[in-house]
């Protein structure tokens, strides 16, 4: 069983680079988003959607500082 062992780790940072990849990609968690969806709305006078996206970026970096201060110790040798 000792063999196996590094074929895991070596799957689980190919598992954990496709992760970063696919959220860079197709945007997830990104703030600037609903920011710039946001301003673009108030800049309109449609302040309700405005809001809408304004809380919706600060609810992404809140989850954004969540996952980091609970992970912090976890991944700090992969980088």
């Amino acid at each position: 069983m000792k063999h196996i062992k590094p074929y895991f780790t070596g799957i689980c940072i190919l598992i954990f680079a496709l992760i970063i990849m696919l959220t860079d990609i197709f945007g997830w968690f990104q703030p600037n988003d609903s920011l710039s969806k946001g301003i673009q709305f108030f800049e309109q006078n449609n302040y309700v959607k405005a809001a809408d996206n304004f809380s919706q970026a600060v609810r992404l970096c809140e989850h954004i500082s969540k996952m980091i201060k609970q992970n912090k110790n976890k991944y700090i040798y992969v980088f």
